[in-house]
């Protein structure tokens, strides 16, 4: 599907355009991903420390839902103590969430299986 002419549609970028981001939407944080829990649609990410905000009132742990998860097209898996990178945005309410939640340097989730502690960098260790 594509927009006439040829050119992309992308629906992510209309829905941003609604969203209040801390520190700009290029803004990237980096922090751990503690959980994510697939059939529940969300996780929790514990934000790294020092960081300065341009808002205030900004927790040291937000909630990831499964949208915002960046996963190159496919499904989040189940995650647990991964190190990831994202932005930061604030709902209507004044609630803090993650969107573009990625590996560090900006690769994709779902580009392992299932994210442990197990692994090194964010990716599982050798069976």
């Amino acid at each position: 599907v594509c927009a006439p002419g040829g050119g992309a549609i992308s629906v992510q970028d209309e829905s941003d355009q609604k969203k209040t981001f801390v520190g700009g939407q290029s803004m990237r944080y980096t922090g751990k991903l503690k959980f994510f829990l697939p059939k529940q649609g969300y996780g929790y990410i514990t934000i790294d420390p020092g960081f300065q905000y341009d808002k205030e009132g900004v927790p040291s742990e937000i909630k990831a839902e499964a949208v915002e998860m960046n996963c190159g097209g496919g499904n989040p898996a189940y995650a647990e103590d991964v190190q990831v990178e994202f932005g930061i945005w604030v709902t209507a309410r004044g609630a803090f969430k993650a969107f573009n939640v990625t590996l560090p340097g900006g690769k994709p989730m779902a580009a392992v299986e299932s994210l442990t502690t197990t692994g090194v960098q964010g990716m599982p260790a050798a069976a």
